[in-house]
């Protein structure tokens, strides 16, 4: 009897879920129209549905009229995005970026510093810590209404113990983050290396809920890369991700913060543009570039040379397209290895419409032309880059797991 009170147990957990899930995808929707999809009767999801209505998780917002029946209303129901927030920090070489998210994964306080690597790890985590608390202040948000903290960060991440193991650019050691976020701010913390992560927003929140596999590639500040197999992001072995951005282009490059040579990283980061492109003003005319500059060279900084990737200067356009077409080649490779429904592009140089355009030219020209149309796109959530991951994390955790703890 007891093993049926717990198979009933998590039935019931999974459906409530499901439901979740359901509205997650679809928005605002009847009752009935929920038990269809689910497979599941009317009766079993208003009981639910009126469980999910008690604890404030979701709510009933107005009607619609019945297609087949004039005047018979249906009541509409959503998840409630202000039943609790969600606390996403974001960890990258030169900055962190801070947000407080409902559970729609909309930010509604959001907060940029610098990222500190002169100081411990630990010191600067408790300066994190003490920034989302002034904003938990500033958004007048109790602490009991945050459903839990996310945390992305570059570099090997080990998931299960909250344990940031080298995050290149930042810090090289191992770092406890989850242990030391949790003891001050008493609150749940998860964290995942920052490409899984803004996969797994992509999956949650995003436009491609219904891939079941796609390839991830981001292009700035660095370049990374994160895999979904069966809707699940793939961890390797020692926990890394898949890192697209240290495939090597050239034995003989320059040396990789990964401490190899020649990997793509080495002539894509902004850092390598941003020394390729001064080098390039510095020696050949680049009349173009030098005019959205208002005429000033200085202007132009590591941390805005990937807004001017699509000079028209040939010098500058040679140097870009020759990353562009690297970058395409490992996509190839990687494509014909993995074989995923869907690749989605992010990052700042893909924001650029031209660059994208570019680069899908170069990887069907890599494939003699053979090209099924929207394979290769951009993330619907890419103005959500800087938050959208670590929110993620905790929603899937807490709101869409069917794990009976």
């Amino acid at each position: 009897m007891a093993k049926a009170g717990i198979n009933l147990e998590n039935v019931r957990i999974k459906n409530r879920v499901s439901i979740l899930r359901t509205l997650n995808a679809n928005g605002a929707m009847p009752r009935k129209d929920i038990a269809a999809i689910l497979e599941l009767t009317p009766a079993a999801v208003t009981i639910l549905c009126h469980e999910l209505i008690e604890e404030g998780i979701i709510i009933e917002k107005g009607e619609v009229e019945e297609e087949k029946r004039a005047g018979r209303k249906k009541l509409l129901i959503d998840i409630n995005r202000n039943y609790k927030y969600i606390i996403g920090i974001n960890i990258e070489p030169d900055f962190t970026y801070l947000s407080i998210a409902d559970l729609k994964g909309d930010s509604i306080l959001s907060k940029k510093i610098d990222t500190d690597n002169t100081v411990s790890p630990g010191s600067y985590l408790r300066m994190i810590n003490n920034n989302c608390i002034r904003m938990l202040w500033e958004a007048d948000i109790q602490k009991n209404d945050i459903l839990g903290i996310g945390v992305g960060i570059i570099g090997s991440v080990d998931r299960d113990n909250g344990i940031s193991r080298a995050a290149y650019d930042i810090w090289q050691e191992e770092v406890p983050v989850k242990e030391i976020i949790e003891k001050e701010l008493l609150l749940p913390v998860f964290i995942d290396n920052n490409v899984r992560a803004f996969a797994l927003g992509e999956i949650v929140y995003g436009r491609s809920r219904d891939v079941d596999n796609m390839l991830f590639m981001k292009w700035g500040p660095g370049v990374g890369s994160a895999v979904v197999i069966n809707k699940e992001i793939y961890v390797g072995e020692n926990f890394k991700s898949s890192s697209l951005g240290h495939f090597i282009v050239d034995r003989n490059g320059s040396l990789c913060r990964c401490g190899r040579r020649g990997c793509i990283e080495t002539i894509a980061s902004k850092g390598a543009v941003y020394k390729a492109i001064k080098e390039i003003v510095s020696k050949e005319n680049a009349v173009e570039l030098l005019e959205r500059l208002s005429g000033n060279i200085q202007n132009l900084n590591v941390d805005n040379v990937f807004d001017y990737i699509d000079s028209s200067d040939e010098p500058i356009q040679r140097y870009i397209n020759g990353i562009i077409e690297n970058l395409a080649i490992i996509l190839s490779n990687a494509v014909t290895l993995l074989s995923p429904r869907r690749v989605l592009l992010f990052g700042k140089a893909f924001e650029n419409k031209e660059i994208y355009n570019r680069f899908v030219e170069n990887y069907k020209l890599i494939n003699n032309g053979s090209y099924k149309e929207d394979f290769i796109v951009t993330s619907s959530i890419m103005q959500k880059l800087n938050y959208i991951g670590p929110v993620a994390i905790v929603a899937n955790k807490m709101l869409f797991n069917e794990t009976v703890k």
